[in-house]
Parts: structure tokens; sequence; C-alpha cells
């Protein structure tokens, strides 16, 4: 299976991949942690 990622996401940078697949996108429903 093959991810498909935002074109912002470089695959050279660890960090962008780890935000695009756990964080970007993700429904957040904590006001805290929203803001």
């Amino acid at each position: 299976m093959t991810i498909e990622r935002c074109s912002w996401a470089n695959p050279a940078n660890q960090r962008y991949l780890d935000y695009h697949d756990h964080e970007w996108g993700v429904p957040c429903h904590d006001e805290n942690t929203l803001f």
C-alpha cells in the first residue's frame, strides 16, 4: 500500500512525513490542544 502525500511533504525530511501522516488532517476536538 502506497501512502499518498501532499506535495509539501518532502520525503527527504522525516519530520514533514511524520507530521503529514500523523497530524495533518486529523480532527481535533479538544479546545486546549487546538488553541
